[in-house]
């Protein structure tokens, strides 16, 4: 075991002198992103001038893509038979070409689906070689994780079996070879490489790194956790990845440097992993609470592990569900959903440069205390210009709660008095604290309130359409008037509903007050979100659930063509009738009614349409052709729906005589 440590680091010295500095200095404060959409499904890795691979689809099949700021999305090269690919690996370039590497069915594999490597030429983004890496003996498949700029390529073999997949290490000068890793039963997974030829990945449970001078060197599990598993490695040899409980029900991201060792950079529900690093051993990775997924961020310049949706210069505009690398002038890429339009796409997300001025938080929190001791402490009236990442709460310096937790619940045991200190760190890593006195089993300051429903389902409702509104009534019940701190909605959706209400700053004690809720989705699919009451005088917070369902508008128009036939110039044709049906399960608003094409002067529609027709529901337009000179006439009825219905249209033709 000493020995194969002297070669580690023996190894890992050479690499830190042959292997040059990217140039960049190093980062300072927290990056804030733009984000630029790719036309592919999903950006797998990015290089360091911020070409992206993954895969897209071609008529509904799923093919590898490079991406170049030069020529956008090019499709690389698979079978023509049965198309299929993955491009996971980009190498820098070189001589005006880009080498990717991946899987995919060529028509020299058949059906099988084989390691693959793809030269482009730059800038005419043009395949110029595809390469057919074949297998391992005995394989039948195998695919290419990894490539550096020494045209070393890692990857692994049998990848159709689960139970046996072996490793690969590929050059122009040796071909594909075996690692030697795994056996029947234990898997090995080779998934990245650096520029020396280090490969990382997990061989059964246990993350690895390997080298043609140390062999094979097992990274061990971090204290706590069972498993470990190595996803991506840098120039300097460190690993992102993850590490897990015996059970699988817990996973959180992890970051593995010589000297030490594992680091625990955090976790946002129950599955973590980090799947990216760059040469500063900032890591990006994935999230996944329940069935959300969200891309995160670990640098260490925030200490923290965070949401990358709290760093983008526009907040709120995309949701970033996966993160899958970070180069060294921290561009990520991965893929994400455009909360305005539902797009989901690729994206490659760079940081602002300047980065736009921030302003420090400023923590504030609210509290109230049963009379069994237990205190429910709220630190949402907490605010910063972009959005606060964490809230970290101490006692006597000792911290209390979960970490980035706005809510917390404590027991006491026992009548006292308290300094509570809350700490808020925003999206650039900068902090605000405040302590207050907490009394606990004080006396009651009489104010308390109640909220007429827990929960408003607003059922199917129209793209972009806003809802009828929802009433909460909220009767303050104690014996002073209630101070009302904020009426607020959060969680998961929070934009897709809105509040307004009468209740100022203060009700009487016996009053009540009005809360009007609407849901307006603007995307398909179940919407939630969290109404939020906020009220002093230790009423503490009341939170009221809020879900609904953004549905497509649908319709159709009958006929789809008017044929007038020869009319007299400046008569007036009969009439002819065009039906529209609102045929979906939600109401069809109609935007516009609109006359287009070659002569729309030459035609007119008269029609009964409501601004919304209603479920069932239908609308008639009368046209007639009115020709003003003789000649054939031909226009477009255009019907332009709202609630994320598409437009359709009739054709309306006639001549003049």
């Amino acid at each position: 075991m000493p020995q194969q440590a002297s070669l580690r680091f023996a190894l890992i010295s050479l690499a830190s002198m042959l292997l040059p500095l990217s140039g960049l200095a190093a980062p300072t404060g927290v990056p804030v992103y733009s984000v630029t959409p790719i036309g592919g499904i999903t950006g797998l890795r990015v290089n360091q001038t911020g070409d992206v691979v993954g895969w897209t689809t071609l008529n509904g099949l799923a093919v590898p893509m490079l991406r170049t700021a030069e020529n956008g999305v090019i499709v690389l090269t698979t079978s023509s038979s049965q198309p299929y690919g993955v491009a996971r690996d980009v190498s820098a370039r070189a001589a005006g070409v880009i080498t990717v590497v991946g899987e995919a069915r060529l028509d020299s594999s058949g059906s099988a689906i084989h390691a693959v490597r793809w030269r482009v030429a730059i800038p005419q983004g043009i395949v110029t070689a595809v390469t057919d890496l074949g297998v391992l003996p005995g394989g039948s498949e195998s695919a290419a994780y990894a490539i550096n700029d020494a045209d070393q390529i890692a990857g692994t073999s049998d990848a159709s079996s689960s139970l046996s997949i072996r490793s690969f290490i590929h050059s122009p000068a040796t071909g594909m070879r075996d690692l030697g890793l795994g056996s029947t039963g234990t898997s090995a997974r080779a998934l990245d490489m650096n520029a020396s030829g280090l490969i990382a990945g997990y061989l059964g449970l246990e993350a690895f790194r390997w080298s043609t001078i140390g062999g094979l060197e097992l990274l061990g599990k971090p204290a706590g956790w069972a498993n470990s598993f190595a996803f991506a490695i840098n120039a300097s040899g460190q690993v992102a990845g993850s590490a897990s409980g015996a059970s699988g029900n817990a996973e959180v991201v992890v970051r593995y440097t010589d000297g030490p060792g594992w680091k625990i950079l955090g976790g946002t529900g129950q599955r973590n992993a980090g799947n990216g690093i760059n040469q500063w051993g900032d890591v990006v990775g994935t999230g996944l609470l329940s069935t959300l997924r969200q891309g995160v961020i670990y640098t260490d310049n925030l200490g923290l592990l965070a949401m990358i949706d709290d760093l983008l210069f526009v907040p709120g505009s995309w949701r970033i569900m996966e993160a899958y690398d970070i180069n060294d002038a921290q561009q990520i890429t991965g893929w994400a959903i455009n909360t305005q339009t539902g797009l989901r796409s690729a994206v490659l997300l760079t940081p602002v440069s300047p980065p736009p001025p921030n302003l420090p938080p400023v923590a504030r929190f609210t509290y109230s205390c049963t009379a069994s001791f237990f205190c429910s402490f709220d630190g949402s009236g907490s605010t910063d210009d972009r959005g606060i990442l964490a809230w970290v709460w101490t006692v006597a310096g000792q911290q209390i709660g979960v970490l980035q937790s706005k809510f917390i619940g404590v027991q006491f045991n026992s009548p006292q008095t308290i300094n509570l200190t809350l700490t808020v760190t925003d999206t650039r890593g900068v902090t605000n604290s405040i302590t207050q006195p907490v009394v606990i089993g004080g006396t009651n300051q009489g104010s308390a309130y109640t909220l007429s429903t827990s929960s408003l389902v607003f059922g199917n409702q129209a793209l972009n359409l806003a809802s009828s509104a929802k009433t909460i009534t909220l009767r303050s019940t104690g014996v002073t008037a209630l101070p009302i701190t904020s009426i607020t909605i959060g969680g998961i959706n929070p934009t897709q509903f809105a509040q307004t209400n009468n209740c100022g700053t203060s009700v009487a004690a016996g009053a009540s007050c009005a809360i009007k809720v609407t849901f307006k989705p603007i995307g398909t699919g179940s919407k939630v979100a969290t109404l939020s009451v906020t009220a002093g005088g230790g009423a503490g917070t009341k939170t009221v659930s809020l879900s609904g369902t953004g549905v497509r508008s649908t319709f159709s128009v009958s006929p789809t063509a008017l044929r007038f036939g020869n009319v007299a110039r400046n008569a007036v044709s009969t009439a002819k009738t065009v039906w529209i049906s609102n045929t979906g399960g939600v109401v069809l608003p109609i935007t516009s009614l609109n006359l287009a094409g070659t002569n729309p002067g030459q035609f007119a529609q008269t029609n009964n349409c409501p601004a919304q027709v209603a479920v069932g529901g239908s609308c008639t337009l009368s046209v007639v052709f009115k020709p003003t000179s003789t000649g054939a006439k031909s226009a477009i009825l255009q019907v332009t729906p709202g609630g994320g219905a598409a437009l359709q249209s009739v054709s309306l033709r006639g001549k003049g005589i």
